[in-house]
């Protein structure tokens, strides 16, 4: 799966020295059940607003990312 989105940090926030930790695994992708559209053949994939000319309401043709600052 590729990923669209990416967070930009700081030099002090990726080396720890201001305080503020941030471990390889707390950015991930939300891959949550409200953002998703089920397909006829059953597989998944973002809920998009716009296919082509066609308004179909839905969040966006991918899914946020999240990064946990501790």
């Amino acid at each position: 799966m590729g990923v669209l989105d990416h967070f930009i940090i700081s030099t002090a926030i990726y080396k720890g020295t201001n305080g503020i930790q941030l471990e390889p695994n707390d950015g991930i992708i939300v891959y949550e059940e409200k953002l998703l559209f089920t397909q006829k053949d059953g597989s998944k994939k973002p809920s998009t607003t716009y296919g082509g000319s066609n308004y179909y309401g839905g969040y966006s043709d991918h899914l946020p990312i999240r990064i946990i600052l501790k």
